[in-house]
């Protein structure tokens, strides 16, 4: 573990703030940047569809809105980005020790983020019948480039989160 986070507790409290603040970072940047505000009614409105057992895998915009998708797209947004802030820090904690550059937990971030661009590329996208890697899209590459923008913006949150939990302890 990194030397302060010496309880499950205290871990649990920083993987879940890492988590928040660095979705909260990408969703900012990224509607103050382009002027679109995240969206994530398309995948609540999938993840209904799917426990409901209708499978999707067609022309997603075509199906009429789902009660709660709204709700359960950002729940499973934000809790991505928590699973994803816990496997940050646990390689952290693998990797940093509080006498070595902070470069490392940079590149550790980025790392994650980029390598994390393929569940949106080979299961999301696919799942809202955009096929893989955005191949359906009506721009493949501008969504292909979209998300490797918002996961890099995704990447520097977690780095950003865990440096203000660093310095606040």
């Amino acid at each position: 573990m990194i030397a302060l986070f010496l309880t499950p507790l205290t871990t649990t409290v920083v993987i879940v703030f890492v988590g928040l603040f660095s979705c909260l970072f990408m969703d900012t940047l990224v509607a103050l940047i382009t002027g679109i505000r995240p969206n994530f009614n398309p995948l609540g409105r999938w993840l209904i569809c799917f426990f409901q057992g209708n499978q999707v895998y067609m022309d997603f915009n075509k199906l009429s809105p789902v009660r709660y998708e709204k709700i359960v797209g950002w729940a499973i947004h934000l809790i991505t980005g928590i699973v994803y802030a816990a496997v940050f820090v646990l390689i952290a904690n693998i990797f940093w020790r509080p006498e070595h550059s902070s470069l490392i937990l940079l590149a550790c971030a980025m790392t994650i983020a980029w390598v994390t661009m393929a569940f949106p590329l080979m299961l999301v996208f696919p799942a809202l019948g955009l096929g893989y890697f955005a191949a359906k899209a009506p721009s493949p590459w501008r969504s292909r480039i979209q998300c490797f923008f918002a996961h890099s913006l995704f990447g520097l949150g977690l780095f950003f989160g865990l440096m203000l939990v660093l310095w606040w302890l």
